[in-house]
């Protein structure tokens, strides 16, 4: 059988591939291929909240190209914490409007007296979408998700005054020729209730 020659090359936005035929006429023919603008993710891994501040606000940002509407809709998980016991459950779409490159969440936090251990549940994301102008979902621009597809949101208990230690056991500092600071982290867990101070 006669055997075709394919060749092409991609851009952006546009897949162009050319047919060397038997008789060695180029028929050539353009395809347009999905093209992603942007990209949706949160903007820290884990979101701290004290139980009595009333709500916890996750952020998610918006990388790539700022001149579309996008949106993506987000879900909360329980963790140890339970939802409608601990915090008010969600399952809505956060938008991004031209511009913006930056968008909150917001989860409502119940409180209550009793004393208990940090507790944390999860936000996760999902279905990106490039809406067009009259709302329409845009079959040919597309938004994706970054890495931090999903995030867990702490919930430190405010009925204690907790316990601070050091996030890590360990430290290792590598001398240099110039003065420096070394970031020691000291956390605080299991209770958040009035000021407390280490020395």
């Amino acid at each position: 059988p006669n055997k075709v020659k394919q060749t092409f090359t991609k851009s952006f936005t546009m897949r162009s591939l050319s047919f060397i035929t038997k008789t060695n006429k180029v028929v050539p023919f353009e395809t347009v291929e999905d093209t992603v603008v942007c990209t949706l993710e949160f903007k820290n891994d884990t979101f701290p909240v004290l139980e009595n501040a009333g709500e916890a606000v996750a952020r998610v940002v918006r990388k790539g190209k700022t001149d579309t509407f996008c949106r993506v809709r987000y879900i909360t998980s329980d963790g140890n914490a339970v939802a409608r016991k601990d915090y008010v459950p969600q399952d809505d779409w956060l938008d991004f409007p031209e511009g913006v490159t930056e968008g909150t969440i917001r989860v409502p936090i119940i409180d209550n007296q009793s004393l208990h251990d940090d507790k944390d549940f999860f936000i996760s994301l999902s279905i990106p979408q490039v809406l067009q102008a009259n709302g329409e979902v845009d079959k040919e621009l597309k938004a994706d998700i970054g890495p931090r597809i999903k995030t867990s949101v702490v919930i430190i208990d405010d009925d204690d005054a907790g316990v601070v230690s050091f996030e890590k056991d360990e430290h290792t500092i590598y001398q240099r020729d110039e003065e420096f600071v070394a970031p020691i982290v000291v956390k605080r867990k299991v209770g958040g209730c009035g000021k407390v101070s280490v020395a």
